[in-house]
């Protein structure tokens, strides 16, 4: 009996784009919607064999042929109409909608400057990046800033006690032009190897405001540029630091003081490997292991006390970060939506009770209130917004 895929001819998109990492294999790019897959030497022989003529039929018999295999032409079909073609890599002609990638951690994601326009920045930070000086200049500016930090921190702490709100708002100002330049430092390593970057945006990784820079693109980089892309944000911002220490120094007002000090803990943050900072993407690289965290959280559904006496250090090490990293999560989320008084989660009870007071008394009203609510205000807006188009999508299909 004749299998009713048979007939079928699949076909690989013309604008998917074959990249050889060499330490990360061989991983297919579909360029119109922003997919990556890495894929086993096996599919890829597979794909290879794809012409746009050869049936399925046709292709099963060419790969057994090959291989010395028995593969149903229902285990080819399986592979080509999954992942493969919901990426975008292949076309079955059932005329699939393909939709753009988006990182899964990331959401509610608004571009504020797009790629074309922060290349007239990063073309003139770029020359930064050299291979040959980035790691001498990022080893000497990260032991004197952390030195200052630790000489300075109890007079920062002493300090703090004194800043009002015009010097809070002025330090608030300060460290956003510090997560720009931190953003900016990694748009431009990416100029510097020849990497193609996307937007600088803003977004929400589990419920707490973030900036990013799409620099999806460095997988096609080996290894050594994108360990460079991954820390270069940092070494942005450790220059912002001594900028912040030298003015000062120079002007002994508290206000530099604190944006240093805030910069050294951001900088501290963002190597945690444990959350999707940049010291997960910098671990990921160093220990080779693309998608690190889903293949930490297979290795946990996957676990069997049977199978511990097989595991190597590869094993061990992806069965213990998988279960350090939701415990850390866990924490992480816990006080960021029921310890922390400020909780996104108590935001529409408070902004009620906020404009009762101002109705009842007009002279309650205050600016600063407003201000401080505007993330919030925000946050709940572009829920809305995804709501009502995921909605339209919906009524559309």
């Amino acid at each position: 009996m004749r299998d009713r895929y048979a007939d079928i001819v699949p076909s690989v998109n013309p604008d998917v784009e074959i990249v050889n990492t060499g330490d990360m294999g061989v991983i297919f790019v579909q360029k119109s919607f922003g997919y990556r897959i890495k894929l086993n030497l096996n599919t890829y022989k597979l794909i290879c064999l794809i012409d746009g003529e050869k049936t399925i039929g046709e292709l099963t018999k060419a790969y057994n042929s090959e291989k010395g295999e028995d593969v149903s032409v229902s285990t080819i079909f399986e592979l080509l109409d999954g992942d493969l073609k919901k990426t975008g890599i292949i076309n079955m002609g059932d005329g699939c909608i393909v939709n753009h990638s988006e990182p899964s951690y990331l959401r509610l994601r608004v571009d504020l400057i797009r790629s074309r326009y922060s290349s007239f920045i990063s073309r003139y930070l770029k020359y930064l990046f050299g291979e040959n000086i980035f790691w001498p200049s990022f080893v000497i500016q990260s032991i004197v800033v952390y030195v200052l930090f630790i000489l300075y921190s109890k007079e920062m702490y002493v300090q703090l006690e004194n800043i009002d709100i015009i010097d809070a708002a002025i330090v608030f100002l300060l460290m956003g032009v510090a997560l720009f330049a931190h953003e900016f430092g990694h748009i431009s390593a990416c100029d510097r190897f020849g990497a193609h970057h996307g937007s600088i945006g803003f977004g929400f990784y589990l419920f707490t405001p973030v900036m990013y820079a799409d620099v999806s693109d460095i997988w096609r980089l080996p290894r050594n540029q994108r360990l460079i892309v991954n820390m270069a944000g940092i070494y942005m911002g450790n220059y912002v630091a001594i900028i912040a220490f030298g003015l000062f120094l120079y002007t002994n007002n508290l206000i530099f003081l604190y944006t240093f000090s805030l910069q050294c803990i951001e900088g501290l943050c963002n190597l945690n490997p444990l959350m999707k900072y940049d010291g997960y993407w910098l671990l990921s690289d160093i220990l080779k292991l693309p998608n690190m965290s889903r293949m930490a959280y297979n290795k946990i559904k996957d676990f069997s006390f049977n199978q511990l006496e097989t595991y190597n250090s590869k094993d061990w090490f992806l069965l213990v970060y998988g279960i350090m990293s939701p415990i850390f999560i866990a924490f992480f989320l816990a006080t960021v939506l029921i310890i922390n008084p400020n909780s996104v989660l108590y935001f529409p009870k408070e902004f009620v009770s906020y404009i009762y007071s101002t109705i009842i008394d007009i002279n309650s009203f205050s600016f600063q209130k407003i201000a401080n609510f505007s993330p919030y205000i925000l946050f709940y807006y572009l829920i809305i917004k995804i709501c009502i188009n995921y909605i339209m999508r919906l009524k559309k299909s």
